[in-house]
């Protein structure tokens, strides 16, 4: 992949497809959204889709299984990459990853997990809600990892503690840098893909090797009507969360974060999960009210959300899954942060940072730069986040069945 320069002329080391309005072409959402609201054009996305259609029409992925192609992706990965690190979270999205490296016996250089010592002593096992999602981490991914460790020795487990950096970015950072380095979402930092890129530990290892970070977002995205005919879509509004790597905010050159299931290099991929979805949508009428249409949009993200939804997606789409291995509810209340990022917030009240007031007038002035129209506004007039765009629909074969 060549490494694009955005429209500020900063180099990105990821890949989240492009961004137009009219002829001009973004690789971030909010400067699309500025360029939008001063010619009063549309904002469109796309992730590669002319290369998904083709391969759709060609028609390789229904002789594949999904175990097939998570092979062929690992192998994919290890043979363009000198050093390759798993970003493991403790959900079933990273797990696959691990387990497809490990079947395939292909190594793992570096596992890498996000902790938050600050959540360490109020983490109780037997709480499932989604406010103690750090027991995924806890009682999931770090034991799981240091077993993968110990099987396999040259993989090293690499922990990172991420919460300092975005408390300390929000402690001293102007409102131009806040606004800069948050454009994924208004006025949010996200700490913790910065501090893993420059993590010194992980740098020491990686050296100057070619070197690719793996993450395991997200799953199929598809949409049916009724079940007479289904579409495939691409989840821009989760992958600009994880895929916008900047060399100023100190990303490496020879580091570039990849999206497992979600790339050009092998379409099949994303184009299998959707028939198993659809196919998935005929056995389980959860799953089916889940991506119907027809069910409004909140009743079904919640649906979605649902243990039992999930855990029905993921035994279709993960072959090792393990409903015993220990997980969280998921959040379905989408508020300015995510709970995941809740410690952020107590450690900013604790310490006195009088961060309220700042976040205000930046939300103010992105509603002003970049207009109503195009962010997320609850009933309370509080800005959310920058309205998702789906991109290119891929119309499904509604009579092909897994």
């Amino acid at each position: 992949m060549i490494n694009p320069p955005d429209s500020t002329g900063d180099v990105i080391y990821g890949n989240c497809g492009h961004y137009s309005v009219g002829d001009k072409i973004f690789y971030n959402n909010s400067d699309a959204f500025v360029e939008s609201k001063k010619s009063n054009q549309e904002v469109k996305w796309d992730f590669y889709s002319q290369q998904f259609r083709q391969a759709h029409d060609l028609g390789l992925w229904k002789t594949l299984t999904l175990q097939d192609l998570y092979a062929q992706r690992a192998r994919q990965l290890r043979q363009q990459y000198d050093h390759v690190t798993v970003l493991f979270s403790g959900g079933w999205d990273s797990r696959n990853i691990l387990n497809t490296f490990e079947k395939e016996k292909i190594h793992i250089d570096v596992i890498a997990i996000f902790v938050t010592p600050e959540l360490e002593n109020s983490t109780g096992f037997d709480n499932r809600q989604a406010e103690n999602w750090y027991g995924e981490i806890k009682y999931h991914a770090l034991p799981y990892a240091e077993e993968y460790c110990r099987r396999y020795p040259g993989t090293k487990l690499i922990e990172i503690p991420w919460v300092e950096t975005t408390v300390n970015a929000y402690a001293t950072a102007s409102d131009e840098e806040l606004y800069v380095n948050s454009r994924l979402k208004p006025g949010f930092l996200f700490g913790r893909n910065i501090t893993l890129s420059r993590y010194p530990q992980l740098l020491k290892d990686v050296g100057y090797k070619n070197s690719c970070i793996i993450q395991g977002v997200d799953k199929p995205c598809m949409i049916h009507h009724g079940m007479k005919q289904a579409q495939g879509f691409f989840p821009e509004s989760i992958m600009r969360l994880f895929s916008y790597p900047r060399r100023s905010l100190g990303y490496q050159e020879n580091q570039t974060w990849e999206f497992f299931y979600w790339t050009p290099d092998l379409p099949e991929l994303a184009i299998r999960g959707w028939y198993e979805i659809l196919s998935l949508c005929r056995r389980d009428q959860l799953v089916n009210r889940a991506h119907d249409i027809n069910t409004s949009l909140r009743d079904r993200f919640n649906l979605k959300m649902s243990t039992a939804c999930q855990e029905s997606i993921k035994t279709s789409l993960y072959k090792y899954f393990d409903p015993t291995a220990w997980q969280a509810q998921k959040q379905v209340e989408w508020g300015f942060h995510m709970t995941v990022e809740l410690p952020v917030v107590r450690i900013l009240n604790e310490r006195q940072i009088n961060w309220q007031p700042k976040l205000q007038d930046q939300l103010k002035q992105i509603t002003n730069i970049v207009g109503e129209s195009n962010l997320v506004i609850n009933e309370q007039g509080v800005v959310q986040d920058y309205r998702s765009i789906h991109g290119g629909f891929i119309d499904l074969d509604i009579n092909f069945n897994c």
